[in-house]
């Protein structure tokens, strides 16, 4: 079967799409989209199934009704795989399928598939997997590199606009009581130097090591005598818990019914609800023999050999063939499925740079003004990871960048800093409104400046809105304002600061948790938009 995947993150690296090509399938994998490459590449590749996954800005409103009317037009199953679920479940999701009219829904969190039935579209829940072709255990050197570690980012812009519930929690009964006693964890990944605001103390500098590549993850997922992995929300388990227990390593994460469901405590792994728990929990382990400990990692690994991203993509057709979406089997795939990626159109001249220590692909493509997206696109990069003394080749600037760009920038961390603010968000608002400011001029809406504000708000507010300065600080006072005014909800927070705060009253009045749906389209993208920009900055960083 031709399977296309509309698919441009990290998301696809060892994930779903490997599942069908090592099922024996042949998988296209589309990368950056437009109007016109969408059904040239339909038409070329002849699909018989589509898969979107996820939502990002880049899949425009446009987009969106391309992608259904080729769909409709080629009659070709579309299914949706919502990875992002429960977070963005009425941001993204619901909207999402809704402009698609997609033919099933999938979703990684159990919670929601009730949901996407009660919205008219037929749902299943399916988790995520791992790549067995990739993470698999190897031998592991006589003494573990680290006792304790934990690789991912500390994200601590999700916590300050209380966003994170789950994850906060699983950072006081993990981590804290860890670091409360002195027990050491190998922290690899960005921002856990700025978290004593949460645990009250500051991890040691040599605690924190950067960022890892694929290949280096595994070894610490292997060489470490328990690996930690927080779950940032409870009705769902993320691909790393997978990862490790298909590595062979010894995993430590919340106690919830999701992991209850799939895996043994104490046998496959080991789970905590409380501190006083996890530190029982390690100490008891860590004094283990070797031997012991061995056999613990083993029945993980093989706890977990059932979900692999191959059995993902078999249960997938299956249940699109249970439904008729999909017509019955009538021959086995080939031995060796195919995996190809799509090759748009020509290559302009590009700038080279050498990765350095330290540096991010988020780092690299705000020093020359250009989109994460167009780094990868352009060195055909299917993941955010990059290493020291790696040549990228640097496509030209994007159109919206200017000389006064990287001010506006500093102006907007200033801002931040004034207001007690995330920087990340000014700095998606600033994005979204006015590109940075290449967009500042008078909206439709009679909205003017980088924030785009309006004049009866700039009165109100007593700033001159013509002036660059006067108008980021009248939008981070605004912003403030209405984090204020919805509890700290940055989505109704955005919808607000957008659509206006009684409109937002009014919408959550009426619909409650479903209030973006009684949005204008364009408040919808907006939000979206915000909170993709948010995500993604905080992970790429």
């Amino acid at each position: 079967m031709r399977v296309l995947f509309f698919e441009n993150s990290h998301a696809s690296v060892h994930g779903l799409a490997y599942g069908f090509r090592d099922a024996g399938h042949q998988v296209m994998i589309t990368g950056p989209l437009t109007e016109k490459n969408i059904p040239e590449m339909i038409k070329k590749y002849r699909p018989e199934l589509m898969v979107v996954i996820g939502w990002g800005p880049e899949l425009s409103i446009t987009l969106q009704h391309v992608i259904r009317q080729c769909s409709q037009e080629a009659k070709v199953p579309l299914v949706y795989w919502a990875v992002d679920d429960p977070t963005f479940l009425e941001i993204w999701s619901l909207p999402l399928i809704s402009r698609l009219q997609v033919d099933f829904v999938f979703s990684v969190s159990p919670a929601c598939v009730a949901t996407y039935r009660q919205a008219g579209f037929r749902a299943s829940h399916m988790d995520f997997g791992y790549d067995q072709t990739f993470f698999f255990p190897e031998p592991t050197p006589s003494e573990p590199r680290h006792s304790i570690a934990l690789v991912g980012h500390a994200f601590p812009h999700m916590y300050k606009h209380h966003t994170d519930q789950d994850r906060l929690m699983a950072l006081h009964n993990l981590i804290r009581p860890l670091l409360y006693e002195n027990i050491r964890i190998d922290f690899y990944g960005r921002d856990w130097d700025k978290m004593k605001p949460f645990f009250g103390l500051d991890i040691p500098q040599e605690w924190i090591h950067a960022s890892l590549p694929s290949t280096e993850m595994k070894q610490v997922y292997c060489s470490s005598d328990i690996v930690i992995s927080l779950l940032t929300w409870g009705t769902q388990i993320p691909q790393k818990i997978f990862e490790i227990l298909g590595c062979g390593g010894f995993l430590l994460t919340q106690d919830t019914p999701e992991i209850r469901r799939l895996f043994r405590p104490g046998d496959d792994l080991l789970v905590s609800a409380t501190a006083e728990e996890t530190l029982r929990l390690v100490r008891e382990y860590l004094a283990r023999p070797e031997e012991e400990r061995r056999r613990i990692r083993e029945r993980g690994n093989l706890a977990v050999r059932s979900h692999t991203y191959r059995q993902r993509a078999e249960y997938m057709l299956r249940t699109l063939r249970e439904h008729g979406i999909l017509p019955d089997q009538k021959e086995s795939p080939q031995h060796h499925g195919e995996l190809l990626y799509y090759d748009a159109a020509s290559i302009e001249p590009y700038e080279t740079h050498i990765v350095s220590q330290g540096e991010t692909l988020w780092e690299i493509a705000q020093r020359y003004m250009v989109s994460v997206e167009q780094l990868k696109k352009g060195n055909k990069l299917t993941s955010n990871m990059i290493f020291v003394g790696q040549p990228l080749k640097i496509p030209p600037a994007r159109e919206d960048s200017f000389d006064g760009q990287q001010e506006v920038k500093m102006m907007l961390d200033k801002a931040a800093r004034l207001f007690h603010l995330d920087p990340i968000l000014l700095h998606g608002i600033a994005y979204a409104e006015s590109s940075f400011g290449k967009n500042a001029g008078l909206s439709k809406a009679g909205a003017f400046g980088i924030m785009q504000l309006l004049t009866e708000t700039a009165e109100e507010l007593g700033i001159d809105r013509t002036n660059p300065w006067q108008n980021i600080l009248g939008g981070a006072m605004y912003v403030k304002e209405m984090l204020k005014e919805f509890e700290g909800d940055i989505p109704k927070a955005l919808g607000a600061y957008n659509w206006g705060v009684n409109n937002m009253k009014k919408a959550i009045a009426e619909q409650g948790n479903s209030w973006l749906s009684a949005t204008p389209e364009e408040t919808q993208q907006y939000v979206a938009k915000i909170m993709k920009y948010m995500d993604e900055a905080g992970e790429c960083r």
